[in-house]
């Protein structure tokens, strides 16, 4: 996954809420992430998932970046790779399903011209779009990855007003 000052943390935070979820069902989960902030390193850990550091010198999306994914997941007997990140373009994708693995990528543009195995569309309301490469399309939001502090969060303690009276944009 991307993540950073470019690219925010969501994609990170998306596949946390999919290696919880792994590891409830009795996996292991692995990381494989360039410049991971502290604080999201740390999440990480706390949770039981190891993180792998993409060397620096390697650009995201690169050949080398999905060589080194390719050998990472070899190492581990990964049965799957979910990948999540804008800079993980085509190639990249073909390339590691070319490597011999599994590949399963959030997807929130409606691509049908993924060279994947498995695509999640996490976003409300997304559907499979014909057309679809991958042979298994998971889409809408009762695929949407949730963390563990969300799945098991109470009700609020307050309630917001249906018609809101002050609004931020940044």
């Amino acid at each position: 996954a991307d993540a950073g000052a470019h690219s925010g943390a969501g994609h990170v935070m998306r596949l946390l809420g999919i290696g919880e979820a792994w590891l409830q069902r009795g996996g292991r989960a692995v990381l494989l992430s360039q410049q991971l902030a502290p604080t999201l390193l740390a999440k990480y850990e706390r949770r039981g998932i190891d993180v792998r550091p993409l060397p620096a010198a390697v650009a995201v999306g690169s050949p080398q970046d999905a060589a080194l994914t390719r050998e990472l997941a070899g190492e581990l007997g990964a049965q799957l790779v979910v990948a999540d990140g804008y800079s993980l373009g085509h190639l990249w994708l073909g390339a590691v399903v070319q490597g011999g693995c599994k590949v399963a990528y959030i997807d929130d543009f409606d691509d049908p011209t993924l060279p994947v195995d498995a695509i999640i569309r996490p976003n409300p309301g997304a559907s499979m779009s014909p057309g679809h490469r991958s042979p298994v399309v998971f889409a809408g939001a009762r695929f949407t990855p949730v963390r563990h502090e969300f799945a098991t969060a109470k009700a609020p303690l307050r309630t917001c007003t249906d018609t809101p009276r002050r609004l931020l944009l940044t």
